[in-house]
């Protein structure tokens, strides 16, 4: 049996805007084939499943990311620590010890400060800009 793993935030390719603060990673995991959810209460509790996340920059590992259950229906979120501009790469890995249900994917996605916004300059004219 396999799990499938199915990017939310950032989705591959997606830009993200960071100022100070990082920014939670967001999936959802299901049951390969039938699809089933993993939720409280159900068939698939989501405390038995090992899942986390690997932030790489080219081959460098930068941060391991445990993810947890939102509480939500198959989405489980992790903590990404704050990561300057560029490309990175997000790695997932999912496991279910009693059944050895596995499922691994990975997508790319961008890191962009924040923009600027312009203001006007009241003492160099109409046409001055200032960046803050």
């Amino acid at each position: 049996m396999n799990l499938s793993i199915q990017a939310t935030y950032p989705l591959k390719g997606q830009t993200v805007v960071i100022s100070d603060g990082g920014f939670t990673l967001r999936i959802y995991v299901t049951i390969g084939e039938c699809g089933c959810p993993i939720g409280s209460g159900g068939r698939f509790r989501p405390e038995r499943f090992k899942i986390f996340a690997e932030i790489l920059s080219d081959d460098t590992l930068l941060q391991t990311i445990d993810m947890t259950f939102s509480g939500r229906a198959s989405e489980f979120i992790g903590p990404v620590a704050p990561l300057p501009a560029g490309r990175f790469i997000v790695r997932i890995r999912a496991y279910d010890p009693e059944t050895g249900a596995s499922g691994n994917t990975s997508w790319v996605f961008t890191v962009s400060p924040p923009l600027s916004i312009p203001t006007k300059d009241t003492k160099g004219g109409a046409d001055a800009v200032l960046d803050h």
